[in-house]
């Protein structure tokens, strides 16, 4: 049976072209993997929207949502689909950063004058990764199900709260809105059984391929690793959102270049020494970031690091810490793309 598809995106003619690449996308999925894609448009049957809107995204199996430009409609069918357990894939103009409480998701950015380019071929594969995802999922139990139905319905109430707040001030930020309900249910994904000491990995590390040099620092309850590729003259990104799987076996993180709209995840096995770590990255458009699931190491980029003991920590780290401190991880990056865009 098909899996069903629904797009969240804003209702405007610079996204036509935007929804047939889309369209396209699922449409070049493999037969055994097919996808329905809709939007709500497609139905103008008489009677109000919300409902419909609602009923459309609980029934749906996966959405496609594009975020760019933060249309509120869009930010808050986005929430609510990610409240009810639906697997989103967000996309967005490649000049956006994404908001706080979604910089940690997988995430495609595409160029509007270049979208076959930039966004066809990795939106049909994150479309077949999650049709094949969802068809492995395994049927609840009776009980479950009751349990699971409660659930849903505690988190539509939250959801129609802040729906309310949506309309009485439609300028709001996403995290504003639904942020108590995301930071909840991001809190549930991210506790580990597995306790680790991330504070261990602070100071200086060389990767041994590109020898890149990047500087850990324990910041806030945060690791963060500013580094300068292929040399240590200046700062050209970041790795943070540093966590353990659930299980405790290997260790990801995110990265997001500075000054070119480049971002992607890294897996780095746990059983490696302490001056030690040996795993892979990929570029989002890659394959999607599954903590849950490390793709084979061979198909990422390899990623050996050595501690430095002895190197000095240089200004333009530092620089990038104090921002840390400052603003928070997003925080500082946001201010050092916007002053790079002055």
């Amino acid at each position: 049976m098909p899996k069903k598809c629904f797009l969240i995106m804003p209702y405007e003619p610079k996204f036509d072209d935007v929804q047939h690449h889309i369209l396209s996308a699922a449409q070049a999925v493999e037969p055994g993997h097919q996808i329905e894609c809709r939007r709500l448009d497609e139905n103008r049957q008489a009677g109000r929207i919300i409902p419909r809107l609602e009923a459309a995204i609980r029934e749906t199996d996966m959405c496609v949502a594009d975020i760019s430009d933060r249309n509120p409609n869009v930010m808050w069918e986005t929430g609510y689909a990610m409240a009810l357990g639906k697997e989103v894939i967000l996309i967005s103009h490649c000049d956006q950063p994404l908001p706080f409480d979604l910089n940690g998701l997988h995430h495609i950015s595409y160029v509007l004058g270049r979208l076959k380019a930039s966004l066809l071929e990795s939106l049909t594969t994150s479309l077949r990764h999650t049709a094949q995802q969802l068809s492995d999922q395994p049927v609840r139990p009776t009980l479950e199900s009751a349990l699971e139905e409660n659930r849903r319905y505690a988190i539509q109430t939250a959801a129609n709260e802040a729906k309310i707040a949506v309309l009485q001030n439609s300028n709001n930020e996403f995290h504003s809105i639904l942020g108590p309900l995301w930071e909840s249910k991001m809190k549930s994904l991210l506790i580990s059984s597995t306790s680790w000491n991330p504070s261990a990995y602070e100071g200086a590390w060389v990767n041994v391929e590109s020898r890149s040099q990047m500087y850990f620092k324990y910041i806030d309850g945060q690791l963060v690793a500013p580094y300068c590729y292929t040399s240590n003259t200046q700062l050209s990104g970041v790795y943070h959102d540093f966590r353990l799987d659930p299980d405790g076996r290997y260790i990801f993180a995110r990265f997001h270049w500075i000054h070119k709209p480049i971002t992607g995840f890294a897996f780095f096995l746990k059983s490696e020494s302490a001056d030690s770590l040996s795993g892979a990255w990929w570029y989002d458009h890659q394959t999607p970031a599954n903590i849950n699931q490390m793709p084979k190491l061979s198909s990422g980029w390899s990623s050996q690091l050595r501690r430095l003991p002895n190197e000095k920590t240089p200004a333009w780290a530092e620089k990038f810490f104090e921002l840390v401190k400052k603003h928070g991880v997003a925080g500082a990056i946001k201010v050092l793309i916007d002053l790079g865009a002055e």
